[in-house]
């Protein structure tokens, strides 16, 4: 028998901060603040927070950890789920929210990433820190009980390859009868509509230090030279920087082909661009199923609102436990071999 409960999942994002709210598995709450709020005054959250009397709170994660209440966050977990040195430009305000929440009675959970998770194997982790934030494992959470639902399986029976296009990044993560057996995060994906995505190493090198702000540029914007909004790409379909957009998804995608060794059920795609599923399914010669979700905001912060739900014990538990969220371990450093990154763990 599931547990009543009154649940909050965020996803926090480069232009807005989405909040949905569940109660006995129902929506009750859903907001979008703008990040530039959510920077400048980090406390008009933190009351709003603590006005909805809830019983557990799935909290902005950054790069993620296993499964750690806010409470308990050590100031070496605070590096790692920013992932961002003292000097560099405040980007989303993350770490300013999570020490306002600590000192507060909220219940709250910092979610594992794609690489904490127990079902992607060691070897896929090597060298990687962006296999997919924990923003994406709640996308992917909602997508496992959607195509659950639409299809009448079970959780462990759901089998999909999941792109999300963001008006940032993109990612595409592999599900394999539930559970996510690999993925490539935005800073590993092909290039985005505002990040460059992944990087050739030659071109790191000749760059040298920079701040983490750059990571959010070089992509189909900066390309094309002009102040676009997401939903305006498809007019550009004739130019380079569309179609290099295209095609890397399609060989994200094809990598994650291989990771899940099988064809799966379906394509799903997510995020601010989903509207290009047909493009893509041109591309792919495969037809692209929408997440369709259940509120207004960001599939992301449902997600993470059915994860809140499981972890309360609410209806969704059994989706905690097909995902494996409280198996999690490692650090999002582990698997690295390159000595320069041992100075952050």
């Amino acid at each position: 028998m599931s547990i009543m409960s009154r649940v909050l999942g965020i996803d926090p994002g480069t232009s807005s901060w989405d909040l949905v709210g569940l109660e006995h598995g129902h929506l009750f709450f859903e907001r979008s603040l703008p990040t530039s709020e959510v920077k400048s005054n980090p406390r008009e959250l933190i009351e709003l927070l603590e006005s909805l009397n809830l019983d557990v709170l799935v909290a902005p994660s950054g790069y993620g950890l296993p499964l750690k209440k806010v409470k308990d966050l050590t100031s070496r977990d605070l590096r790692l789920i920013a992932l961002k040195r003292r000097e560099d430009t405040v980007v989303m305000g993350l770490s300013n929210v999570l020490e306002l929440l600590k000192r507060t009675g909220v219940e709250a959970y910092i979610l594992p990433g794609v690489k904490h998770l127990p079902s992607v194997p060691e070897f896929r982790k090597i060298n990687k820190i962006d296999m997919g934030t924990p923003d994406k494992v709640c996308t992917a959470a909602l997508a496992i009980a959607e195509q659950a639902t639409r299809l009448g399986i079970d959780y462990d029976q759901t089998s999909f390859i999941l792109v999300e296009l963001g008006s940032a990044f993109n990612a595409v993560l592999a599900i394999k009868e539930g559970k996510i057996v690999d993925g490539i995060g935005g800073t590993l994906a092909q290039l985005g509509f505002s990040a460059a995505g992944r990087m050739d190493g030659e071109l790191a090198y000749l760059l040298g230090g920079f701040d983490k702000e750059h990571l959010y540029r070089g992509g189909v914007k900066d390309m094309l030279g002009k102040n676009i909004q997401p939903e305006e790409l498809l007019q550009e379909e004739d130019t380079p920087a569309f179609k290099a957009y295209i095609e890397g998804i399609a060989k994200d995608v094809a990598e994650m082909r291989i990771s899940l060794g099988h064809e799966p059920l379906e394509l799903l795609i997510s995020g601010k661009l989903a509207y290009l599923k047909q493009v893509l399914s041109d591309t792919l010669s495969t037809h692209l199923e929408p997440v369709r979700g259940f509120a207004r905001v960001k599939h992301a912060a449902q997600g993470a609102a059915l994860i809140a739900d499981g972890l309360a014990g609410g209806r969704y538990a059994n989706l905690i436990e097909c995902l494996g969220l409280k198996e999690c371990r490692h650090s999002s450093l582990d698997f690295i071999y390159l000595s320069e990154s041992a100075r952050w763990g």
